[in-house]
């Protein structure tokens, strides 16, 4: 049963970043009506970890923070801290912060930093350097979210990646770098449209649009296109050389020169000076 309600936990978890609350808390109960005491011991850290993501998607914040709490306080001290196995920290801080218990989130940073600062695991480090990044001051923060979005570049997470580029393009955005912002936020906002992460992909909306982005219009101008591909023609329209996207984006000239490539094929475009007519027109 044990390999059950792990896949269990983990559709629940998938329920809880689209948005879809009632299978989330649906998948939870299966699991607590199918396990034992010993099984539901294993599997029940899980369960509230995918509760928690919940909670924080529909706005609640503080009921989220009370659940992952109880995840943290009940593995403190066990073997089973390593966050890339237990992928909660980064809701916990953001859950606290959004609770107005910045002390709290700030403890849990360093007892993350304790735990994965040393860590060989690229997944744990990115989501240090994300959690980081939430209590930081801005200078700090701001480097913290360029190492993360370069550590999940080589790590196939794209929901943990588009997360760290919502946290940097809020952050820029309230920098006032807003050119800067719209690269990081309509990269978020096109994964979670793709994986259709509605509560990501309406706090991207809203970020997008406090940067001045017109987001009702954004779908219809770039369908067919995949996430990177989207943050690499929105950017191109903007009249960025494809070296200038590169840096941006954290990619290599040649990378952006090839999505670019199928970018005109998908858009039915020739050349930059259409792309931009398009995108802007």
């Amino acid at each position: 049963m044990l390999p059950a309600a792990y896949a269990l936990s983990s559709m629940a978890r998938i329920d809880a970043a689209r948005g879809d609350h009632d299978d989330c808390r649906s998948h939870a109960a299966e699991i607590d009506g199918q396990l034992a005491d010993l099984g539901a011991a294993l599997v029940q850290p899980y369960v509230d970890i995918a509760l928690g993501l919940d909670r924080l998607g529909a706005g609640q914040p503080v009921e989220s923070a009370a659940r992952l709490r109880r995840v943290n306080a009940r593995l403190a001290g066990t073997g089973l801290r390593e966050a890339t196995v237990l992928q909660y920290h980064a809701d916990l801080v953001l859950s606290q912060l959004e609770s107005g218990d910045k002390e709290s989130a700030r403890r849990v940073v360093r007892e993350l930093d304790d735990l994965v600062s040393s860590s060989p695991i690229a997944w744990s480090r990115a989501a240090l350097l994300v959690c980081r990044a939430l209590v930081a001051d801005a200078v700090d923060a701001h480097a913290a979210c360029e190492d993360a979005i370069a550590l999940y570049g080589r790590i196939p997470d794209p929901f943990a990646q588009a997360r760290a580029q919502l946290v940097y393009g809020s952050l820029l955005r309230r920098a006032k770098r807003r050119r800067a912002a719209r690269d990081q936020l309509a990269a978020s906002l096109a994964t979670f449209e793709e994986l259709r992460a509605k509560p990501w992909r309406d706090r991207a909306s809203q970020e997008l649009r406090a940067a001045g982005v017109n987001v009702a219009r954004q779908p219809a101008y770039t369908a067919g296109l995949a996430p990177q591909e989207t943050q690499i023609a929105l950017s191109v329209a903007e009249g960025r050389t494809n070296r200038e996207v590169a840096s941006a984006l954290f990619l290599s000239v040649k990378t952006v020169e090839y999505h670019l490539g199928r970018v005109y094929v998908k858009l039915g475009v020739r050349s930059r000076v259409e792309l931009a007519r398009l995108l802007t027109s």
